[in-house]
């Protein structure tokens, strides 16, 4: 008794420490629940690497004051707890400067302009993560206003926070924007998860630059409310992660209903699956997928190139990918997630000797009639049930024989339109952008409790005060100007809506429609306006790296509502390929 008594006094002290590197948002749960770590020494860690690496990084504009307690209030509400927490319970997440929170920290899109102004309420973004016990950690840096008051200003950089740099050395002062410090702060293990917004690739561009996941939503998918806006028509939030499973568990407490983004977050509510996106994750997302992929101009690599080399692995992987490859003692959730319940039921049925036969016949008829094992072809049913190891739960699952049809890859589309849509002028964005920008920034700054500036014509005449901060001798505010000159939306505003719906109609969506495509794929963020002007979603994740060591990434993207397709295919292309490497810090 008394060794027993020793022993379960020694076991947390024997308990292998938590790995913070490359954590996970499932790691750091098991972690929770397991008594090995807590909310309060997790937030101290990313404090900590944010005062270590910040200062070069320049990821992270505020630390929120309140973290560690609330954290700690989140460690208090986990030991009493007598039934489930939140889904985010003292998971912290890093917040775009864009994005408002009612708190201690401030909301500016980055822009002098905006400090110490106190917004009304937090986004409707934000309500979800604290209702789900998410801990705000705090803001991360971004392009001064989206990148919107000129294009001659470095993507990345702001008067308030510097010029974000990538902690991939080849990336440099290049890490891509609007939302750049959302991007660093993942990629450089700042924080597990973090929240930005888009417009033009403002999530895909530096999650590709930095080797992060980034999933740019349907519009209308996650509110709008209380974010700086660029254009309420076209901006979405969206989350950035290290791994698709983060990813997806983020946007399940993001997307839904807001009453104050109702008419749009009405719409997209269809698009939300019953048991959320995470339930999507299936390594065998690919099987019998159509992909459509526009070699020209976008995957114009330079030949013999280590992007044509490896994108052309990728395209090999992605037609036949194998869809487990992973050995557990146990049916993992992951594998239980290829099939439906009755399914598994019909497996389990089939694994005692005596009804061996019986269960295999039974399978077989099943598949026959389409009712079950629908995503298996026959020749791929009799594969895995002749290999003799068939799913026993004491057995040493070997998966590697298992292997699903791929994807259908339709190669060589070309877009209608194309040069038209990818040009910002003639697409009609420029138009529209212009108007809409104005009203919708003078309606934000006009709901704030109290700001130093009220208006587009406040901003700009800060700018002008305070030229040497703002740079204007080198960017201006071009776009700015031409914004305050515009007077709503009139006959040519309208004529450029319609031109973009048209263009969007004609373009994207009729050739997915008539080549019965699931997605579209392409390189980098390249395809930012022929997807920015439907509003629709796109998801991003590593692909590999140049000679020099640069990060390129995948970019899948489909029509409206079709978010959920999106993320099964992205997860199964990470699943397989497993291309992301980490940073190498120690230079930092």
């Amino acid at each position: 008794m008394k060794l027993r008594l020793i022993w379960v006094q020694l076991r947390p002290l024997l308990q292998a420490p938590f790995e913070f590197e490359e954590a996970t948002v499932a790691g750091i749960q098991a972690a929770f629940k397991d008594g090995s770590l807590t909310s309060y020494q997790l937030v101290q860690h990313y404090l900590n690497q944010i005062a270590a690496l910040n200062p070069k990084l320049n990821a992270v504009i505020e630390v929120n004051p309140d973290a560690l307690d609330i954290a700690s209030e989140a460690d208090r509400r986990r030991s009493s707890a007598g039934g489930p927490l939140g889904p985010f319970d003292g998971i912290p997440v890093l917040v775009k400067d864009s994005i408002s929170t009612r708190d201690k920290l401030n909301t500016t899109s980055c822009s002098p302009a905006l400090l110490g102004s106190v917004v009304p309420r937090d986004a409707g973004v934000i309500k979800r993560l604290r209702d789900a016990g998410a801990v705000i950690l705090g803001k991360a840096s971004m392009s001064e206003w989206d990148h919107f008051r000129s294009l001659e200003a470095p993507q990345g950089w702001s008067p308030r926070g510097g010029q974000g740099r990538s902690p991939y050395p080849a990336v440099g002062n290049h890490p891509c924007g609007s939302s750049s410090g959302s991007a660093i702060a993942v990629a450089a293990n700042l924080v597990a998860v973090s929240l930005a917004t888009d417009l033009f690739a403002s999530i895909t561009c530096p999650a590709v630059a930095n080797s992060v996941v980034g999933i740019k939503p349907t519009s209308g998918l996650t509110s709008r409310s209380g974010i700086v806006p660029i254009s309420p028509r076209f901006d979405t939030v969206g989350p950035m992660a290290r791994t698709m499973e983060d990813a997806a568990a983020l946007l399940d407490v993001i997307a839904g209903y807001d009453p104050l983004d109702a008419e749009m977050t009405a719409a997209a509510a269809g698009f939300i699956p019953s048991g959320g996106f995470r339930r999507l994750l299936n390594p065998g997302g690919l099987s019998g997928k159509r992909l459509g992929i526009m070699r020209h101009p976008y995957f114009d690599f330079p030949s013999g190139s280590t992007e044509e080399k490896t994108f052309a692995s990728h395209f090999e992987t992605m037609s036949t990918v194998s869809s487990i490859l992973e050995d557990d003692t146990r049916l993992s959730w992951r594998f239980e997630g290829l099939f439906e319940s009755k399914e598994r039921d019909l497996i389990h049925e089939s694994q005692t000797g005596e009804a061996f036969a019986t269960g295999r016949a039974r399978i077989r008829e099943e598949h026959a009639r389409g009712a079950y094992f629908s995503r298996l072809d026959s020749g791929a049913l009799e594969s895995v049930m002749n290999s003799g190891v068939w799913l026993k739960e004491e057995d040493l699952i070997d998966m590697n024989f298992f292997r699903l049809k791929g994807a259908e890859l339709i190669d060589n589309l070309t877009l209608k339109n194309e040069s038209v849509i990818d040009n910002y002028t003639t697409s009609g964005q420029s138009t529209f952008l212009l108007a809409e920008f104005k009203i919708s920034v003078n309606a934000y700054l006009k709901d704030l409790v109290s700001s130093p500036s009220r208006s587009l014509a406040d901003v700009i005449a800060f700018n002008k005060r305070h030229p040497v901060e703002e740079r204007m001798g080198e960017f201006g505010q071009p776009i700015f100007l031409a914004s305050e000159e515009t007077k709503g939306i009139g006959a040519a505003e309208q004529a450029a809506i319609k031109r973009m719906e048209e263009l969007s109609e004609q373009g994207l969506y009729k050739l997915m429609k008539e080549k019965r495509l699931d997605a579209v794929v392409f390189p980098l963020s390249d395809f930012l306006y022929a997807t920015s002007i439907g509003g629709f979603p796109e998801v991003t994740v590593p692909a590999g790296y140049s000679g020099s060591g640069k990060p390129f990434g995948i970019c899948f993207a489909g029509l409206q509502g079709s978010d959920s397709t999106l993320i099964e295919i992205a997860y199964a292309f990470e699943q397989a390929t497993n291309a992301r490497k980490e940073p190498n810090l120690t230079s930092f």
